[in-house]
């Protein structure tokens, strides 16, 4: 069998506390409940001479985009469908970029949604979207390619 990229299990260390493991590339965060962007703590359990920092910065979005798609209760995030809106309540507007448009929401408890269409993002600039949650003013994910029915 296949072991599992990601183990997540509580913290025997941290009161309220979580740790994840990528045990592809040996990156293990530890986290308090509910305060996934504030209290990590990023330990490496062992040196990989192959990857550089933009490696580590990926890896670091994949474990983020992991956590908020199938644990998002244990980290905080909130998602559009809690606060009850919907793609359709998104107001977009034009961009700096030529032929791109942004919409945002605040969704509450520090959390805001950037929703961005244009070929210079994560976007086809036609039915796919760019989508960012931001947590305090710092991006914590961002989701390349969404369509519509994905962002609800």
């Amino acid at each position: 069998m296949e072991q599992e990229r990601y183990i997540l299990q509580r913290s025997s260390n941290i009161p309220n506390g979580w740790v994840i493991t990528d045990t592809e590339y040996g990156v293990v965060v530890t986290f308090t409940q509910g305060q996934f962007n504030d209290t990590q703590k990023v330990t490496l359990l062992y040196d990989n001479a192959n990857l550089n920092i933009q490696d580590y910065a990926r890896i670091m979005r994949e474990l983020g985009d992991y956590m908020a798609n199938n644990h998002s209760n244990i980290i905080g995030y909130t998602s559009l469908s809690y606060m009850d809106i919907t793609f359709d309540d998104l107001v977009f507007k034009p961009y700096p970029y030529p032929g791109c448009q942004q919409a945002s929401a605040d969704l509450g408890n520090g959390y805001r949604i950037s929703v961005i269409q244009g070929t210079p993002f994560y976007s086809n600039g036609i039915d796919t979207y760019e989508v960012g949650i931001i947590y305090c003013d710092e991006f914590c994910t961002v989701h390349p390619y969404q369509t519509a029915e994905q962002i609800n």
